[in-house]
């Protein structure tokens, strides 16, 4: 049974039922925010059946459910480590926060800029830099995809393993990289020791859902001691559900995914003023604004006060637009409409 079947056969096991325990609203905000029950009646080993079929989809040994986002697999994953951290100088504040929390060293490295003013992907060259400069860290932690759908050359991983190190991979933007693999790039959910990835990202599911995929033994124990240590006692089965459906919505989006990626071809030949980024993942859209000339910024506070239109975020000369299965047809014609007007203000 599913979690979402789960919380559905609870409402349904009485047309009132008369609850006497958590959550205070007794089911009138939302009758699915539920509760582990004491009866038993809705045991928590639901959710190890659902992230089980989560490892499956994604390739790993292990999946966790995470319900306070992505950035809680990241610290999980450097508190299990016990030791330094080699990450971009760049990297998601999560590895900060998460070398704080286990009072360990970011030892950062630089990767330079491509000439949009965005950080470059790092090299073979880069890892072996600063494997050689960091010699006791214990881990590598990497992004792939990034913000901008760039990956990570399969080359790199193989690198750091030679190098006794760990490898950990901030996927946060990647969760939908599974659902269609002759279309995206690889996911590295399968390869890393640990991997996190945002479900409310790319899928459908709601913000703060996410999940943590493992791959080395080694770790399992010490990272589920340290999501244990982060989480709460009381998830929410709200978001848990949401993961849960999510990822099994995925598994059967491979048409949608495909005209998505046919929307998005047209889209591009249909606006061909407009000049894109030439990345791995072709559902992130990344706007170059013209002559460099550092209109980012003011490209993304016209398109939302004029047209509302809203941009993901925007670095350097880009700007970027995350497009997902949701996105139809007309939705692309608003965007490439008002793209047009505002670059020719």
């Amino acid at each position: 049974m599913s979690l979402t079947n789960a919380l559905k056969k609870y409402n349904a096991a009485a047309l009132t039922p008369s609850r006497w325990h958590t959550p205070g609203h007794k089911g009138t905000v939302n009758p699915l925010d539920l509760t582990e029950l004491a009866d038993g009646s809705f045991p928590a080993d639901l959710v190890e059946v659902a992230q089980k079929k989560a490892a499956k989809f994604y390739g790993a040994k292990e999946c966790y459910f995470l319900t306070v986002g992505s950035s809680m697999g990241i610290k999980a994953a450097i508190l299990a480590t016990e030791g330094d951290i080699i990450a971009p100088s760049y990297a998601h504040q999560a590895i900060e926060e998460g070398c704080e929390l286990a009072k360990v060293k970011w030892c950062k490295f630089d990767t330079g800029k491509t000439e949009y003013g965005i950080f470059n992907v790092p090299s073979a060259d880069d890892i072996k830099a600063a494997i050689k400069k960091y010699p006791n860290a214990k881990a590598v932690y990497l992004e792939s995809p990034d913000y901008y759908g760039r990956v990570l050359d399969p080359k790199i991983i193989d690198l750091i393993k030679e190098s006794g190190k760990y490898f950990f991979c901030d996927a946060a933007h990647g969760a939908h990289l599974k659902a269609h693999e002759k279309l995206f790039p690889q996911c590295y959910a399968t390869k890393a020791d640990a991997c996190n990835l945002s479900q409310h990202k790319t899928l459908d599911a709601l913000t703060q859902c996410a999940t943590l995929c493992v791959n080395n033994d080694s770790l399992k124990d010490k990272i589920k001691k340290a999501l244990k240590n982060l989480g709460t006692t009381s998830p929410s089965y709200v978001l848990l559900t949401s993961i849960e459906k999510s990822i099994k919505r995925a598994k059967n989006r491979k048409e949608e995914y495909e005209k998505l990626c046919e929307r998005i071809t047209e889209f591009k030949k249909n606006y061909t003023s407009l000049q894109f980024l030439n990345n791995d993942d072709m559902t992130r859209l990344v706007l170059i604004t013209p002559q460099n000339a550092h209109l980012a910024k003011v490209i993304v506070e016209r398109l939302a006060k004029n047209y509302g239109v809203y941009a993901e975020r925007y670095e350097g000369d880009c700007v970027v637009f995350i497009a997902t299965p949701h996105d139809t047809k007309e939705d692309f014609k608003i965007l490439g409409k008002a793209l047009n007007k505002v670059l020719d203000e």
